[in-house]
């Protein structure tokens, strides 16, 4: 299971044990919303440093991986994908339209 979906679910995991634990001691509404959230999220930074910490490391192993195969022409964008590269194509058009107007008749 990649490690970003297995955080996630652990996390929503958690927020589902901690809303299921505050139902059942009687808080409603408003109350129940607020110490669900405050208390998932104080046990998360607790309970969830190894796999935070491992889902940290799999995004900057993913970016430097990325950033080491984009290569020239890369515009110094991350990926290289078919995106960028339609960014790229759009801003050099951009740029020859601009190059146009510029040397065109002045008066």
């Amino acid at each position: 299971m990649p490690v970003v979906l297995r955080y996630t679910l652990l996390r929503l995991s958690l927020l589902a044990a901690v809303g299921l634990l505050a139902y059942a001691v009687g808080l409603r509404g408003v109350w129940w919303l607020l110490v669900t959230a405050l208390v998932s999220i104080l046990l998360s930074f607790v309970l969830l440093r190894g796999p935070r910490e491992q889902m940290t490391q799999a995004i900057l192993d993913r970016q430097q991986q990325r950033a080491q195969g984009g290569g020239p022409g890369s515009g110094g964008r991350s990926g290289g994908g078919r995106f960028s590269r339609g960014l790229d194509d759009d801003a050099a058009a951009e740029d020859a339209d601009d190059d146009r107007r510029r040397e065109g008749p002045r008066g």
